[in-house]
């Protein structure tokens, strides 16, 4: 068995959680305080609540929140190849995952042999790189493809883990009423990615650590 340090996307039972501090107190930890529902910040991590539990939303562990027009967008790696955007009335949520948008679909993921055993992970937005018009997402691939002596693909490419950009308009959120279902088209598409496949070239020296 290989171990790996490789984390999913969405973690099943991975619940959002709002602290607030002072900017001038922000590494004194005894000074931060906790949402713990209906109005109320104690202070101690262990009297926190989840912002939003038991409605079927899971948080990957790296996501942004952003404000596009009237609302708050989470902005996560779905699972699987795509990036999603939940929409809100407030930053800490409530986020509707019926009222999702498929932002991107990267065709280059996929936990098989043909995509190099790739996942995709922590998306977040990136407002140094987005404009007046666009928000750049970024994202993070890795495999979890080992050789039969438990090396990673990481030992023989830097490619599979260099991270990964994509530009979204502005316009599909802020005009955006409707749920991305499962046959949704996603905003945002790529072109061709020059990323050398490895695992295809001898599928019989590469398994899933998975």
């Amino acid at each position: 068995t290989c171990a790996l340090p490789i984390s999913r996307a969405a973690a099943p039972g991975r619940r959002l959680y709002l602290a607030r501090v002072p900017l001038s107190r922000l590494t004194q930890f005894s000074a931060w305080q906790f949402y713990a529902g209906g109005g109320r910040w104690p202070a101690g991590q262990q009297n926190a609540e989840p912002v939003q539990s038991g409605a079927g939303f899971d948080v990957s562990s790296g996501f942004s929140v952003t404000r596009v027009g009237h609302r708050y967008w989470l902005i996560q790696a779905g699972g699987g190849q795509d990036i999603d955007a939940y929409p809100a009335s407030a930053p800490w949520g409530p986020f509707d995952p019926a009222a999702a948008v498929l932002l991107y679909r990267d065709p280059a993921v996929g936990l098989d042999a043909a995509h190099d055993y790739r996942i995709m992970y922590e998306a977040r937005a990136e407002p140094a790189l987005s404009t007046r018009d666009t928000m750049v997402i970024s994202y993070n691939v890795n495999s979890a493809a080992v050789t039969a002596g438990c090396l990673p693909m990481s030992a023989f490419t830097n490619t599979v883990t260099q991270p990964r950009f994509v530009t979204v308009p502005l316009a599909a959120l802020s005009g955006s009423s409707s749920g991305s279902g499962g046959g949704a088209r996603p905003v945002a598409a790529s072109g061709p990615q020059g990323y050398p496949r490895i695992v295809p070239r001898d599928p019989s020296q590469w398994f899933s650590s998975w």
